[in-house]
């Protein structure tokens, strides 16, 4: 092993002036990167030397540091030293990985290896195109500029990604994600790319799975004559992002009583054959074999021999291999989204009755709810599995909600697949120029109330052209108009419900006035899903001075469709890094009174205001038109703003709390006090 001395590279490349110091250190060589010169000031045997110029060579070691290694050996003791001539290198930066804790990884963090955000090492033309692994625990990303990639891991995490078009993958845990500017791709769950198998053993069976493509018309309606005459009318793809196919798989067995080892169907001239598939005995009625295009979870793609049959119902399913070969191989590599039917291998065929029992693929599951917000851009933003909050941003935006009860926020230009799950969509107004259509799929799948539409003020029911009225036959379809001019068109919705003036609380059937809550009445919390009210309260003071009401806009608040009139105590959540590096917690509170700022926050006196109180078992995090706030407190200052009566209607329901308010327990978040509530506020 060689012995040198330590080049520091001001910038990541080796340049002339970079500093050369001391002490000599023996390195392992990477890589040798060839002859260059120093100057150095120092002793050598008892003599003094000034602006010395000498040839050696520079090495890359395997501790990532370049070292620079005299021609004529070793000096005694060291002055100055720099780089006189040298030969071409930079270190690239590479991934910036965080631990297994709890990380907070900005333009101030630095990993093991020494890599950070935004250095000018990583990609791009800047160097600013960075790779982000922050590990496992509750991490807190900024990855600033540039095209980011970001794995932010297992646990409850919060990203902002900054400027640039990045790829943000939340991975398992309650992840709270910010696009920023640029195209984003955000999935608030595991990546699509990480997947797992569904159990098949990839040997020949009478028990395997197959994929269902759908109910379609008989393509073989001439029995017995070994030809499947309409085959081209399956010409076309099936399965989509929204509905992909790894979520058709189905159980089948084969029994093949007459021994022939396949499973006779109408077409070949024997008495046709019974099988199992998703525990339903049923008769097929045709083979037949396409040329096909397998599209894959993470957009590549493979082409196939697709054997596809169809039963007497018109069942049609996509049929595993009967060999180990380059096709089952396709099968098994991956999530499969969708299948393309191209063109004719063979119209007509036999199902051999042992096949490859497969083992497709489906996405690691994460059920959790996350929390994405695309920012500006044109972006793409994944759900997944879990109870999310997706809000596309400006820009045009594609948003799939994947499995559960999602809540979609959604303006002009944006896509909206709600797939699986009871989901809210909620229209606004963010100011962009022109009039973007805004599209929206409710899906069908897993449903209890169904799909809900919130109009905004713009829209009444009488404003909507409907083209299926029957929620009970593929959901509402239609389309309306709003102010701007923008066209919304929807379908799969079961439920539509309008916005008036009050505030709405999100309840498990969509938004309800908060005067006309009850007890016992459920509402959305974003912790402990729905929850029952326990009280409702009213109080009517003047509203002046301390009693004031506060209005605050509806672009303050993440999500919020309308504007809100509050109490000036009344609290708001705020989220994101911000919050986690000034307070150590990702998600507060803060009063509204301390979000005044005479623009977008301000006082709003009136002759007198009635404040309505819903209180729950224990203080949680509701939604208010879309904004996230907060249920009635019942400590010390929650009681006093509410009126004897009121006050004595509780006690009936928290004895506890007569003498002991603390009983109730604490507040759902953080509450920030005014001078802390500033730091969160943006400069102007």
């Amino acid at each position: 092993m060689p012995d040198g001395y330590l080049v520091q590279l001001g910038d990541g490349s080796l340049d002339p002036n970079d500093g050369i110091v001391d002490p000599l250190v023996t390195f392992t060589t990477d890589t040798e990167l060839g002859a260059g010169d120093w100057i150095w000031s120092g002793t050598w045997n008892g003599q003094t030397f000034t602006n010395t110029s000498e040839p050696g060579v520079f090495f890359l070691a395997t501790d990532g540091n370049v070292y620079f290694v005299p021609d004529f050996g070793p000096v005694d003791t060291i002055t100055s030293a720099t780089v006189q001539d040298a030969p071409t290198f930079s270190i690239s930066n590479g991934p910036v990985d965080g631990t297994a804790g709890a990380d907070v990884i900005d333009d101030t963090y630095t990993d093991g290896d020494g890599d950070s955000v935004d250095t000018g090492l990583g990609g791009g033309p800047d160097g600013n195109d960075d790779t982000v692994n922050a590990g496992a625990g509750n991490d807190s990303v900024a990855s600033g500029l540039g095209n980011d990639q970001v794995q932010a891991g297992p646990g409850n995490d919060t990203v902002d990604a900054g400027d640039g078009d990045d790829l943000v993958i939340g991975g398992s845990g309650q992840d709270s994600i910010l696009g920023g500017s640029g195209n984003d791709t955000l999935y608030g769950g595991n990546d699509p790319a990480q997947f797992t198998g569904t159990g098949g053993t990839n040997t020949l069976s009478t028990s395997f799975q197959v994929i269902n493509l759908g109910n379609f018309a008989d393509i073989d309606p001439n029995e017995a004559n070994g030809i499947s005459e309409n085959m081209a009318d399956l010409f076309g793809t099936y399965g989509s992002l929204d509905a992909p196919l790894y979520d058709n798989l189905l159980d089948m067995t084969t029994a093949d009583p007459n021994g022939s080892g396949n499973v006779d169907d109408n077409d070949n001239g024997n008495t046709p054959e019974t099988v199992t598939i998703g525990g339903q005995s049923v008769t097929l009625d045709s083979v037949q074999v396409y040329n096909a295009t397998l599209t894959y979870a993470d957009g590549s793609t493979a082409n196939i021999t697709a054997v596809v049959f169809q039963t007497t119902t018109g069942d049609t399913f996509l049929a595993p291999e009967l060999a180990i070969n380059a096709d089952n191989a396709a099968l098994s590599a991956q999530p499969i989204v969708s299948i393309s039917l191209n063109s004719t291998s063979a119209d007509n065929g036999s199902l051999a009755a042992s096949r490859v029992d497969t083992d497709f693929k489906v996405p690691m599951a994460d059920e959790t709810g996350d929390f994405i917000d695309g920012g500006a851009g044109n972006d793409q933003i994944f759900g997944n599995e879990g109870d999310d909050t997706l809000t596309g941003g400006t820009g045009a935006d594609t948003i799939y909600g994947g499995t559960g009860n999602d809540a979609f926020f959604l303006a002009e230009g944006d896509v909206a697949f709600g797939s699986d799950g009871d989901d809210l969509f909620v229209i606004g107004d963010l100011g962009e120029a022109g009039a973007g259509t805004i599209n929206i799929v409710g899906g069908e799948g897993d449903e209890t109330a169904g799909d809900t539409l919130q109009l905004n003020a713009d829209v009444t029911p009488d404003d909507i052209t409907f083209t299926n009225t029957d929620d009970t036959a593929g959901g509402l379809s239609g389309s309306f108009t709003l102010a701007d001019g923008t066209l919304v068109t929807f379908s799969e919705i079961e439920n539509i419900i309008c916005f008036t003036p009050g505030a709405r609380i999100l309840t498990p059937r969509g938004l309800r006035r908060v005067e006309r809550l009850r007890a016992g009445d459920l509402v959305i919390t974003r912790d402990n899903g729905p929850q029952p009210v326990r009280w409702t309260g009213r109080r009517t003071v003047p509203g002046i001075e301390r009693f004031a009401p506060i209005r605050v806009a509806a672009h303050v608040l993440d999500g919020a469709t309308a504007p809100l009139l509050v109490s000036p105590q009344h609290r708001f959540l705020f989220t994101g890094y911000k919050a986690e590096l000034l307070f150590g917690c990702d998600e507060v509170l803060v009063s509204a009174k301390h979000l005044v700022d005479g623009r977008d926050v301000t006082e709003a006196p009136q002759a007198e205001v009635t404040y309505i109180h819903v209180m729950l078992d224990r203080h949680e995090v509701i939604y208010a038109d879309g904004a996230a706030t907060e249920s009635f407190h019942a400590g010390d200052i929650g009681l006093a703003a509410i009126s004897d009566q009121s006050r004595e209607e509780m006690f009936r329901i928290f004895p506890e709390l007569r003498t002991h308010p603390e009983a109730y327990g604490p507040t759902a978040r953080p509450c920030l006090k005014r001078h802390e509530a500033r730091l969160l506020q943006p400069c102007t």
